[in-house]
């Protein structure tokens, strides 16, 4: 919910050709998330399969809450100093 406001001004940087830190932002967020959940479906496909894992597979479902959090306190502090 937190970070549709970062997709929806990437969509519109983007339509305007001239991308920002919003387009960064929400490049990098749906990066980690769609990693993350293609690991997760490999995992399980694998043990389905039967193959043996060593350790949890690798995720970054955190990445996005915390790169939104950073960006939208950085904001506010940034409104408050002006």
């Amino acid at each position: 919910y937190c970070g549709r406001r970062f997709h929806r001004a990437a969509k519109r940087a983007l339509k305007r050709r001239a991308p920002n830190m919003d387009v960064l932002i929400s490049t990098a967020t749906c990066l980690a998330y769609g990693y993350s959940t293609f690991m997760m479906v490999l995992s399980v496909a694998f043990t389905f399969l039967g193959e043996v894992q060593e350790g949890p597979p690798p995720h970054f479902f955190e990445t996005p809450c915390s790169l939104i959090t950073v960006v939208l306190i950085g904001r506010l502090l940034e409104a408050a100093a002006k």
